[in-house]
């Protein structure tokens, strides 16, 4: 995706946008394949190190700092931990389709319980300040990932699959932002053809200003897209080239 992340959606250095981008779009693509919790973060901890390390450079700077030292497989745990843990809030927060486009409840254990990290520690002495620093994770965003990455197939099915147009928005942002404003079109032509209560009037009108031209003209009239507008991707395909 060309669109950066902003410091509204994620309370990371400007560094660690693209990664923090990079990992939660890889994130999706596997919760799509696989949403079990255990081999979800399994496969986060055992990858992110190597895939994402720039997300781990802010603690390796301060340890630094404090002449902290590690042997290397002491470190290579660590940061596992660290990525299992953050892997479980994105878990959490990400909306898929099977939960009808609803985040889980992040469950976190008590103070004195066992981390959630497998370290065996009890939680206020292991990830406990982790949890109180993550960024707050961006459900709509997120939504619109999810969207983006679904098989375009499935988009005139969305307006009765629990996902909220203001995900809806983001994922036309992504689309429009990545210059694909066929698809961006295409993802909201079911939705143009909805009944229009008030408050989805409202969330058209603010498509409308963020996908310029046909796809805005669509959402305030409803109908089908002008034909002059370049084919999406096929039906077979996911809605990524």
């Amino acid at each position: 995706m060309s669109r950066d992340l902003d410091d509204d959606d994620f309370d990371f250095s400007d560094g660690g946008h693209d990664a923090m981008e990079a990992m939660l779009e890889e994130c999706v693509r596997w919760l799509l394949v696989d949403s079990d919790q255990g081999r979800f973060l399994h496969r986060l901890a055992q990858e992110g190190p190597a895939r994402f390390p720039s997300l781990l450079d802010g603690e390796r700077a301060v340890e630094a700092a404090a002449g902290v030292k590690r042997q290397a497989s002491e470190q290579a745990v660590l940061e596992q931990r660290f990525f299992r843990s953050f892997g479980l809030a994105i878990w959490a927060a990400t909306p898929l389709p099977g939960n009808r486009f609803k985040p889980h409840k992040l469950v976190l254990p008590g103070r004195n319980e066992p981390c959630v990290c497998g370290s065996l520690r009890k939680y206020k002495h292991c990830c406990a300040p982790l949890f109180q620093h993550l960024p707050q994770l961006d459900i709509d965003l997120l939504g619109g990932l999810v969207i983006v990455a679904l098989p375009a197939a499935r988009w005139p099915g969305l307006p009765d699959s629990g996902a909220s147009p203001a995900m809806v928005m983001a994922a036309a942002d992504l689309l429009n932002d990545d210059g694909r404003l066929a698809d961006a079109v295409r993802l909201l032509e079911p939705w143009a053809r909805q009944p229009p209560p008030p408050a989805w009037w409202r969330h058209r009108d603010q498509i409308s200003f963020r996908v310029a031209g046909p796809a805005g003209r669509l959402l305030c009239r409803g109908g089908q897209a002008p034909q002059a507008t370049a084919v999406g991707p096929g039906d077979d395909r996911q809605g990524q080239p």
